[in-house]
């Protein structure tokens, strides 16, 4: 495990994909990895290119060990501070793979001020059926002033489908239009069984917003399928 620090890029890489390797079984070192991607000295070891390969290659690891990485979260979360969507694609898919073990980091994440609460809705997404305990935190995050984390999030909550009806319910109270349109939309993605939403989604057919009426109209016709 010493070698995931190694001074020689090649030898750090070599060392972190044979880890990976182990699935489950490399367990023992998902600390050594978290700590890789933790330390900001990492990115004095190399050009910003070969920093961000060793990390990838982190994230990709962890994913493989699975359910025992969810104790990293944290530190993949704090590396997207020094990256940007790559990483965050890299971390999406490690979090798929280690699954609901994950969700309690993720939640906290979204809590925090963190400035990448637009990935890690997506990140809850992928955790499967359990992520809707995380259904709270992220209905506070419809209000972020960053359009982008609002539309991840809307993105995020159709693809949970069923148990995030409510809160897409809401959504189309929003102050945001951009939140409104996009809520219609993934509730007519979700089809019948966003059913509760007919009586909001009729209002909606008023709004002084032509894009938000049209949503409406075509998720009631979804829905009614």
């Amino acid at each position: 495990m010493e070698h995931v620090k190694d001074p020689d890029v090649n030898a750090r890489v070599e060392a972190i994909v044979s880890l990976g390797n182990w699935g489950e079984k490399g367990a023992l070192a998902v600390p050594a990895l978290a700590e890789v991607l933790a330390d900001d000295s990492e990115v004095g070891r190399g050009t910003d290119h070969f920093t961000s390969h060793v990390r990838e290659y982190v994230m990709e690891a962890l994913g493989n060990i699975g359910v025992k990485s969810a104790p990293a979260t944290p530190a993949m979360i704090k590396t997207l501070n020094n990256y940007s969507d790559t990483m965050a694609t890299n971390m999406i898919n490690a979090i798929e793979k280690i699954g609901p073990a994950a969700l309690p980091y993720l939640i906290e994440g979204l809590k925090s001020s963190n400035n990448h609460r637009g990935t890690i809705v997506v990140a809850i997404a992928y955790v499967g059926p359990e992520a809707a305990a995380a259904l709270p935190e992220m209905e506070k995050v419809l209000s972020d002033p960053d359009e982008k984390v609002r539309n991840n999030t809307i993105q995020a909550l159709g693809m949970m489908k069923a148990p995030a009806v409510p809160v897409l319910i809401k959504a189309l109270n929003s102050k945001y239009i951009d939140v409104i349109e996009q809520a219609a939309e993934e509730l007519g993605n979700i089809g019948p069984e966003a059913k509760d939403a007919v009586p909001e989604l009729k209002k909606a057919m008023n709004s002084k917003y032509a894009f938000a009426r049209a949503k409406a109209v075509v998720a009631l016709g979804k829905i009614d399928k």
